[in-house]
């Protein structure tokens, strides 16, 4: 009997448990592990929201005051990185920006013999157009739901911590919904969508955020977790526009350049947002350069045109030479008295003898040197996923009074910019935003980390995220986003 035809048959069972442990596929993308971080990302800021108010301890640093209380071997760097919901977005917001850039440089560089700039141009008017309708339209779509479910009465616990100003009022719970209560219409839910869809655009244009809660002015459409995409759309634009305006510069002059964009972004204004998208340009920009130099020499020293190469070249060409003996006398005519009997030239037996001492120590020298190369990598890959670790443990919600604990509060009280204390205009700033910026840090180091090519660090930190647990998170990690707070509510 033919049990997988049987199987076929029926109805289909639920993917979720399959997929834990469902085995790898053989042939898989060498960027699959970007949709493996993106969905691991999503399931920790999950989790960390529905279990917020029963492991709130668990969210600050290690030993910060009181110091009895926050003692658990979680809270240390690396184990409290489950605890890192807020160290998800930037982390998110570099993702994002290294995945949106690959194609406008591989359309650069594909089309560098041909027409660079209309097939950039196609590229990038595509992507602009296609980006802003992939991230708005499935929030406004979530917006008008959670508002019917609203209506119907579906929230009972959390409304009154969102958008409390600006929603209108819940129905009875002794009666039905009806156009007659008291500000509960249809028209009052429509202008609350049209306000939170106006409140988009403005975040959008301005760069502000709304509070996490929400205001009359500034409404978070029940999902008090979508703050992030209007900044996203926004930081998107920006690494449209640096691909844009930098098609036409060098490759080291562009990687300059974004370097510096993104540091002043950061340390300058403390735009932890924007800054995170220019550096996963950046590591895209380093990546796609690197991959292209690979592919003429895969480091191993008896490969592409290194020095073994080139030395056994030269060997044949003097084997070549010495086989073409010119004959100036036949064997019955006798050389001449002045000619010596014994040539100046070293003998065959000594001249081979040193040439292949010659050659080898050349071979030597380029293995030596391609290990050291490939060592030098898996140190930088290395010390950036420790660095980069290290700083998206960033501690949630610390306790002002007894500081971040030993781990983070020299980094609060030595090295952070005074610039990243300013609150702006929006409400953001002041002790959050520092937190952020270093987070931001945190998220670019570990990219860099993950994206490394030729480094066996980086593969890896790899193996994880391209988990076939890792991959279903990652294929359902923008649904689970925006979702979830919908459905713990």
């Amino acid at each position: 009997m033919d049990w997988q035809k049987l199987k076929a048959l029926g109805p289909p069972g639920p993917s979720f448990p399959r997929a834990l442990w469902s085995k790898q596929p053989d042939a898989i993308s060498p960027n699959a592990w970007i949709d493996g971080v993106r969905g691991l990302a999503a399931l920790i800021v999950t989790l960390d929201h529905l279990f917020w108010h029963l492991i709130g301890p668990l969210f600050q640093g290690w030993k910060s005051f009181p110091a009895d209380a926050h003692s658990s071997i979680l809270q240390l760097p690396g184990p409290s990185i489950i605890f890192g919901a807020r160290a998800m977005v930037p982390l998110f917001f570099v993702i994002s920006g290294y995945c949106i850039s690959l194609s406008s440089i591989r359309a650069r560089s594909s089309a560098a013999s041909t027409n660079p700039q209309s097939a950039l141009l196609t590229t990038l008017s595509t992507s602009v157009f296609r980006r802003a309708l992939r991230l708005m339209l499935p929030v406004l779509a979530i917006a008008a739901f959670s508002q019917l479910v609203y209506a119907c009465g579906g929230y009972s616990a959390w409304p009154e911590h969102f958008d409390a100003a600006s929603l209108p009022s819940p129905p009875s719970s002794s009666s039905s919904y009806s156009s007659s209560d008291d500000g509960f219409s249809p028209l009052a839910h429509a202008r609350y969508l049209l306000a939170y869809a106006g409140s988009l655009f403005d975040q959008v244009l301005t760069g502000t955020r709304c509070p996490g809660t929400g205001t009359a002015d500034c409404p978070v459409g029940l999902n008090g977790q979508l703050w992030t995409i209007p900044l996203e759309l926004r930081g998107s634009f920006v690494v449209y526009l640096c691909v844009l305006g930098l098609a036409r510069t060098r490759d080291k002059p562009r990687k300059c350049v974004l370097a510096a964009l993104a540091g002043a972004l950061l340390v300058w204004r403390g735009w932890w947002e924007g800054a995170t998208f220019v550096a996963g340009l950046l590591i895209a920009e380093v990546t796609t350069a690197a991959s292209k130099g690979d592919d003429g020499d895969d480091g191993s020293g008896d490969g592409g045109d290194g020095p073994g190469v080139e030395m056994e070249q030269r060997r044949e060409e003097d084997d070549d030479d010495d086989g073409e003996d010119l004959i100036l006398f036949s064997p019955a005519t006798e050389p001449p008295a002045w000619l010596p009997l014994r040539s100046s030239r070293p003998s065959s037996s000594s001249y081979d003898r040193w040439s292949t001492t010659i050659r080898g120590a050349a071979e030597e020298s380029g293995k030596r040197l391609c290990m050291l190369h490939r060592h030098n990598k898996n140190a930088r890959s290395a010390a950036c996923a420790l660095i980069g670790i290290w700083l998206l443990c960033f501690p949630n919600d610390p306790d002002m009074l007894g500081g971040y604990g030993p781990c983070h509060t020299f980094l609060m009280s030595h090295l952070t910019p005074t610039r990243w204390f300013v609150v702006s205009e929006g409400g953001s700033g002041g002790a959050a935003r520092a937190e952020f910026c270093w987070r931001a840090v945190g998220g670019v180091a570990f990219v860099a980390a993950l994206a490394g090519s030729g480094s066996t660090v980086s593969a890896v930190l790899r193996r994880p995220f391209v988990s076939a647990a890792a991959q279903y998170f990652g294929r359902i990690s923008f649904m689970l986003y925006l979702v979830h707070i919908m459905v713990i509510q």
